[in-house]
C-alpha cells in the first residue's frame, strides 16, 4: 500500500467527520462498513483480502471446514 496519508486525510476521503473510526479499525476494535472498505481498497489500490489478511484467512479456513462437513453429510445423487 504505497499511499502515505494521515488519518485525517483518509477520514476526509471516506467522508468521516473525524479519525475515531479509523483509529478503532486500526486497533482491531471493529471493521469498516462495506462502503468504507471499498473506499479504502480504491484509495490504497488493493483488494479487501489484502487489507484484512488474517480475517480473510480465518474466514476461508472456517468456510472450507464447513463446506467439507456439509459435503460429507450429503447423500450421493442417484438416478
Amino acid at each position: 500500500m504505497g499511499v502515505c496519508l494521515s488519518q485525517k486525510q483518509v477520514a476526509k476521503v471516506l467522508g468521516l467527520p473525524n479519525t475515531s473510526k479509523l483509529s478503532r479499525w486500526e486497533h482491531g476494535y471493529g471493521y469498516p462498513s462495506i462502503e468504507h472498505l471499498f473506499y479504502l481498497c480504491l484509495l490504497y489500490k488493493t483488494i479487501p483480502q489484502s487489507i484484512y489478511t488474517d480475517l480473510w484467512q480465518n474466514i476461508s479456513k472456517d468456510f472450507f471446514i464447513r463446506e467439507n462437513n456439509l459435503l460429507a453429510q450429503h447423500e450421493p445423487f442417484t438416478i
